[in-house]
């Protein structure tokens, strides 16, 4: 291994250990401000309550869904023998698996939104919610030669679905 290629792994884990690390101060900022509103996401809640925040989780899962389609299409695109371009492919992927998490985390509360709203809404929206909460683990644990094949199909079932919570 050359002395470029030293440089670059340790920085490579450099990077991804600052990535861990704002990530989880991030989530634990993100739940302490939740407590000190008062909101419990486990518990259940007004309708006028939880069709906001609905739409505000609606509105983040595009995003992220957004996101981890432009990486996958660009990750196509990488050149494997170009050290440098593999190991901004390591941190694109690292990234992606944190995109993972946190939508596994809002599909879950969005679960939990939807299963406040029954018998107002069809359960089979909050069924859903739970089926593509697995699908989304199952795609951010998956081995990484097919990871891109979980990962296609969840987003695709993901983003009608959104449409049709946005919509109940």
């Amino acid at each position: 291994m050359s002395r470029n290629e030293n440089f670059l792994d340790a920085a490579l884990l450099r990077t991804m250990t600052l990535l861990s690390t704002l990530n989880v101060a991030a989530e634990l900022a993100f739940g302490m401000r939740e407590r000190k509103a008062g909101r419990d996401p486990a518990a259940e809640n007004e309708d006028a309550v939880v069709r906001p925040e609905l739409e505000d989780l609606c509105t983040t899962l595009r995003t992220l869904t957004f996101q981890l389609e432009s990486s996958s299409a660009l990750t196509t695109l990488v050149d494997t023998s170009d050290a440098a371009a593999v190991q901004a492919f390591s941190v694109q992927r690292y990234v992606d698996l944190v995109r993972l998490q946190k939508t596994n985390q809002l599909l879950h509360r969005m679960h939990q939104h939807l299963l406040s709203l029954y018998p107002a809404i069809d359960e089979s929206l909050a069924e859903e919610a739970r089926l593509l909460e697995i699908a989304c683990a199952a795609a951010r644990d998956a081995e990484p030669q097919y990871f891109a094949e979980q990962l296609h199909p969840f987003l695709q079932q993901l983003k009608p679905f959104l449409r049709a919570v946005s919509s109940s």
